[in-house]
């Protein structure tokens, strides 16, 4: 029995491969978002934990990055804050961020919300890096990757689960 190829059947082989891959991306998110994402994601592949500590040193920070809830209409839901030290090659992985220049730069309200937060150190055998403070349902996790110059450690805050649908959409 042999099997005769021809190109009607190639382009009907073809063109049902890129139906059934456009189909496995139809969800959320652009299928191209997704597949870049994978790769970024894939070069951070060691995790550090981040130990908790009691306060945030009031040092001056080079960066400072404002976390906003992504679920909120406008950027006046604080969701946590990162301060980053002169030098560290640290980035923040959220949907809503600003760069601010102080402490002081945040409003009163948000300013009490802190207060409350739970605080971690992005620290990196004995040298320390930062500090990350988050609400208290938010979870954070410091990936790794060394070929990065610019990004060598990415935290990436983590929204609670009933946000997640919410900041998929058009996020």
């Amino acid at each position: 029995m042999s099997i005769k190829i021809t190109r009607n059947g190639i382009l009907k082989l073809v063109t049902t491969m890129v139906v059934v891959a456009l189909v496995g991306c139809a969800g959320k998110m652009n299928c191209f978002d997704r597949c870049t994402d994978c790769v970024e994601k894939r070069a951070y592949t060691k995790v550090i934990k981040m130990s908790k500590v009691a306060s945030i040193p009031d040092d001056s920070y080079e960066r400072i990055i404002k976390l906003n809830t992504p679920s909120t209409p406008d950027n006046r839901t604080l969701a946590g804050i990162v301060f980053i030290k002169k030098g560290a090659s640290v980035c923040a992985d959220f949907p809503r961020t600003e760069m601010i220049k102080s402490f002081a730069d945040l409003q009163s309200t948000e300013k009490g919300w802190y207060l409350r937060f739970t605080k971690y150190a992005i620290k990196i055998g004995d040298e320390t890096l930062g500090f990350v403070a988050l609400s208290a349902e938010y979870d954070a996790i410091l990936w790794v990757n060394k070929k990065n110059e610019t990004c060598r450690y990415k935290v990436q805050v983590v929204p609670p689960e009933n946000m997640i649908d919410d900041t998929s959409e058009g996020g």
